[in-house]
């Protein structure tokens, strides 16, 4: 798809070539702003939690903002920080004021939310491209183990090591604040929040890459054997799996009494948290990435084929459709019920953050002059947007704010 295409679809809602569903407002018609279908959010289903402790900012997975903290675009840089290392993409951790990340080789670091001071830095080998702040501990993975930092300090409070046998800290680590659970290369490895003890390991055979959520007693568990597996919290038994058409690069995400996840076999589909029955499923096309939810709608990122992206709304409770946009070019989103904030294609600039309109799609809003393309994260808290990109001097972590009195 060319990029006026896309341009087009954006600015229009993505209407092309969708059908008109329920639980969305507006029919089709013939293409004026009248007939663009738009989801009707409802604000009483408002999700996210104060802070973004994990990768998708809660223990549920959502990757949603409450209202009080959402900023408006348009956005303007407050501060950035070049961390070296090589072309990767960090995703921020965010609670308390302080922010902290790596730069996805050898440094980890954390600096002042609002002024963008350094506050400490590490070194460690091979570190993985994300951070977590759980029950007053920075957790970073690298090739020594699992290491829990003081936040305010640097100073090392725990280190786990890797699992027995030929097993690694390779996937993004999920909390309650009370556990952690942090996928392997054989499976999934369970670790006391306060001391690091191991407190129980589930091998499947294959990678659990993407964060599990932890919600009420129960760990949901993402996993390369096309399986999403429903573990005890305290002990790591299992209670039931659901099976996929392939591997899962969707963390689930857990509301109201379901479980969402999405599968490289193109389908998005919405499970019984209690049993794993389907309630529904929708088909997507290609790898369907971990969505977003808030307002009683989902905001599905998927790759439909060879460098193509989509961001598609879907309601939670029935999964019907309502807008799908091409002109989002990531894999993440964090979700307000007022914007969307995820990476966007531009023909002027690189990958950049915008902001959608979550009722039909459109963009409402880029990031321009950023010397650099900015694409991960992102973490939203206390008004401001966290998110990683790269320079042409390495990775970069950024703050972006709106408009001030």
């Amino acid at each position: 798809m060319n990029s006026t295409r896309r341009t087009f679809l954006a600015g229009a809602g993505a209407t092309v070539g969708l059908s008109t569903l329920a639980g969305c407002s507006g029919v089709l018609g013939n293409g004026s702003s009248d007939d663009t279908p738009r989801c009707d959010l409802d604000r009483s289903r408002e999700r996210g939690t104060s802070g973004w402790p994990t990768h998708r900012g809660d223990p549920r997975n959502t990757g949603a903002v409450l209202d009080a903290d959402l900023p408006a675009p348009p956005l303007s840089v407050a501060w950035s920080a070049t961390l070296g290392g090589f072309a990767a993409t960090v995703l921020p951790a965010v609670t308390d004021g302080t922010v902290v990340t790596t730069n996805a080789d050898d440094v980890a670091v954390a600096f002042d939310a609002t002024t963008g001071d350094e506050r400490w830095r590490r070194t460690m080998e091979n570190t993985r491209a994300w951070a977590a702040l759980v029950d007053g501990r920075a957790l970073l993975a690298s090739d020594d183990g699992l290491h829990a930092l003081d936040p305010a300090t640097g100073e090392p409070i725990w280190t786990a090591p890797h699992p027995d046998g030929p097993v690694s800290f390779d996937g993004v680590l999920g909390s309650d604040g009370d556990i952690v659970v942090l996928g392997t290369d054989l499976g999934v490895v369970a670790l006391d929040a306060e001391s690091g003890d191991q407190l129980w390991t589930h091998r499947t055979g294959l990678a659990s890459d993407p964060p599990p959520a932890v919600v009420d007693g129960t760990v949901y568990v993402p996993n390369a054997d096309t399986y999403l597996y429903a573990l005890d919290a305290a002990t790591g038994e299992p209670g039931w799996r659901f099976k996929t058409g392939a591997r899962i690069r969707s963390a689930p995400v857990v509301v109201g009494g379901r479980a969402f996840v999405g599968s490289n076999d193109g389908t998005l589909s919405a499970l019984d948290a209690g049993s794993g029955d389907e309630h529904w499923r929708r088909e997507l096309g290609g790898e369907v990435w971990t969505p977003a939810v808030t307002g009683g709608h989902l905001f599905v990122p998927a790759a439909p084929g060879y460098g193509e992206r989509t961001l598609t709304a879907i309601r939670a409770d029935t999964g019907e459709e309502c807008w799908r946009s091409d002109a989002f070019t990531g894999a993440t989103v964090a979700a307000g019920l007022d914007h969307l904030y995820a990476p966007v294609e531009s023909e002027e600039e690189p990958t950049t953050i915008g902001a959608f309109d979550p009722t039909s799609g459109e963009v409402v809003w880029r990031l321009t002059g950023f010397d650099g393309r900015l694409s991960d994260g992102p973490a939203v808290v206390d008004g401001r947007l966290f998110v990683g990109g790269v320079t042409r001097d390495g990775v970069v972590i950024a703050a972006l704010e709106g408009a001030t009195d």
